[in-house]
């Protein structure tokens, strides 16, 4: 199976192999700057094509992301190198056809609508993961608040099902002052119940 390869394409009209440096242009979405292979001087023709098949090339979405921190053979940087020559020209996106594997051809304005639409639903689920993940204060509280009261209940369901298996005749039990979970429900749902305090010791 034919790797793919990002970056390469060949213009409609005269059906020449370029290289996309980039896929549109912050102003004007509907242009592109190409580097047509046939016109480069032979000195960086064969380094150009290197560094596009490179690894680290082909893990940017856009050539010009690695060729502005690349050099070409002359210690030149090669996205300057480029600019400088006149070899960059400005293309409609529409002109531009992507050869990513021998067979397959994608228009770029098609490639770049589909890769626009990536990039906005991985940002959405960004957000959504975020905003899901992060709680406030408050709302850590709350979900203690919950557990507190949902452990209180169960505590004194099982404390009646023990009594119930083992009545405990004659124990008095001495009010104790409120627990921290019992202060918590009270917070959370607002209630005021009565304090309960140690009885008075009769004189």
């Amino acid at each position: 199976m034919a790797n793919f390869l990002k970056h390469v394409g060949q213009t409609i009209d005269t059906n020449k192999k370029c290289v996309v440096v980039f896929r549109s242009l912050p102003d004007e979405p509907d242009q592109c700057l190409i580097v047509e292979t046939e016109a480069l001087p032979p000195v960086y023709h064969d380094y150009l094509i290197e560094a596009v098949e490179s690894p680290n090339a082909q893990q940017e979405m856009d050539f010009y992301n690695y060729a502005g921190r690349s050099n070409f053979q002359d210690g030149s940087n090669m996205l300057q190198a480029l600019h400088k020559y006149g070899l960059l020209r400005k293309r409609n996106v529409d002109q531009i056809e992507m050869l990513p594997t021998p067979g397959v051809v994608i228009n770029l304005r098609e490639l770049n609508n589909q890769l626009s639409q990536l990039n906005g639903e991985q940002e959405q689920a960004q957000a959504n993961t975020k905003q899901a993940g992060v709680l406030s204060d408050g709302d850590i509280a709350n979900q203690m608040r919950s557990q507190a009261a949902f452990f209180l209940k169960e505590a004194k369901r099982l404390s009646e099902e023990a009594d119930k298996l083992d009545p405990r005749t004659g124990l008095v039990t001495t009010p104790s002052e409120p627990t921290i979970a019992e202060q918590a429900i009270d917070d959370a749902t607002g209630e005021v119940k009565k304090s309960r305090g140690r009885p008075k010791k009769n004189n």
